[in-house]
């Protein structure tokens, strides 16, 4: 809240001399100190969040107390979180100590130069800075009492982990695509056209898959995910509050949007599985044309590996069954008939790519008609166990080389 305005009060100031430029050093390096400060206090609560909630303990107030410190700078005060506080509040207090120093100097230089406005300016800037810093310089905020009060700072608690999230995975996304272009700057300055062509290929498969690259440090992504736990259990405290205050429609819609987030964000931040790599079972097709996992055909351009190829009967269908991994909650792939031989033809019969889980139809594409014409499918596992790809070819089954591009199960 305060950091704007400080930041306005204590570079608005006299014109640079030698002292002056100290002075504009020192704050530059103040400012600097802070940011660090602040950073590794979010980075050291996140890791005690992670730790507690691995043991199984609560972790709801140390996610307030976190959107406390990050929004408004108020920070934490739990017993496992409060020698963090310490460690952060003796560095800053160093940190305000040397740049009062640096502020002392510089009166005492403008002073010695008979530059008296000068001082008037920097003694106003030193008190604005010392007030700033004090205890309680930062206003409460507003504080409803009654069930209403407690509504309100359970939507906040989602509000604030929610903001934390959508921080992290433009963080995330920023990280990858600055990997992707150093790596590039390399590969270019050698001239190796494959290795570029590869490093394409990995970065479109980024952008159209989500697939991270593998050198891409571990703690980037924990990070990320350390913010989805972060908020899916913002969101769960929020819906048991809302049902204890016996806001019910209000509990649905926080469920609802709870559900919507873990789908959209496990395929960044989940763990995957990709189904080809996997042991199917009732497999079922055209002679022996089943390949459980396979890289050689394309979509929009590019070989996608971990695919899974079938040919369904005449009049029938082709099928695989795989068993579901624990603690997997979405599914995600892309379908069609990719062109992949130049005498190959259209397909005879539009196709039909079917998913069902534990023996229910949840999913049906549009149909089939042309090669190189793709459709994605996204689903809600909800705790399944068994997992059947069919293809449905209701009529000549000529031309139905299907492909299920890359299908994965995230957690």
């Amino acid at each position: 809240m305060l950091r704007p305005i400080l930041a306005v009060l204590l570079l608005a100031g006299p014109a640079l001399a030698a002292g002056d430029a100290e002075l504009a050093a020192a704050k530059a390096a103040h400012a600097k100190e802070l940011a660090k400060l602040r950073d590794q206090l979010l980075a050291d609560i996140d890791k005690v969040i992670k730790q507690t909630d691995d043991m199984g303990g609560g972790i709801d107030y140390m996610i307030r107390e976190r959107c406390g410190f990050a929004d408004l700078g108020v920070t934490p005060i739990l017993p496992k979180l409060q020698p963090l506080s310490d460690k952060y509040l003796d560095a800053k207090k160093a940190a305000d100590t040397a740049l009062e120093a640096a502020y002392a100097k510089a009166i005492e230089a403008s002073t010695a130069a008979g530059k008296m406005a000068d001082v008037t300016v920097l003694k106003a800037e030193l008190k604005t800075f010392q007030t700033a810093k004090e205890p309680g310089a930062v206003p409460p905020p507003k504080i409803v009492v009654g069930p209403e009060g407690e509504a309100d700072r359970a939507r906040e608690s989602v509000s604030r982990a929610r903001r934390i999230y959508e921080a992290e995975e433009v963080k995330f996304k920023k990280a990858v695509t600055d990997s992707f272009d150093k790596r590039e700057e390399t590969v270019r300055k050698s001239g190796d056209k494959k290795a570029l062509d590869d490093l394409k290929a990995r970065r479109k498969a980024f952008d159209e898959l989500d697939e991270v690259p593998a050198t891409l440090p571990m703690s980037v992504k924990s990070q990320l995910t350390t913010a989805r736990i972060t908020l899916d259990k913002a969101y769960q405290a929020a819906v048991k509050e809302m049902v204890r205050l016996r806001k019910d429609d209000e509990a649905d819609k926080i469920e609802k949007d709870r559900e919507a987030f873990q789908l959209a964000s496990a395929f960044a931040a989940g763990k995957r599985t990709y189904v080809a790599t996997l042991k199917p079972f009732d497999v079922k097709g055209e002679g022996n044309w089943f390949e459980k996992n396979t890289a050689k055909y394309m979509m929009n351009g590019r070989a996608i590996p971990n695919s899974i190829f079938m040919h369904p009967l005449y009049r029938g269908t082709a099928d695989a069954s795989y068993a579901i991994p624990a603690n997997i909650s979405a599914f995600r792939a892309n379908v069609g008939v990719p062109k992949h031989a130049a005498d190959q033809f259209e397909p005879h019969s539009e196709l039909y790519f079917e998913v069902r889980l534990d023996g229910k139809l949840v999913w049906t594409s549009e149909p089939v008609t042309k090669m190189d014409t793709f459709q994605t499918c996204i689903l809600k596992l909800d705790k399944a166990k068994k997992l059947h790809l069919r293809v449905y070819c209701p009529k000549e089954h000529g031309g139905a080389h299907c492909v299920w591009f890359a299908p994965i199960l995230v957690e």
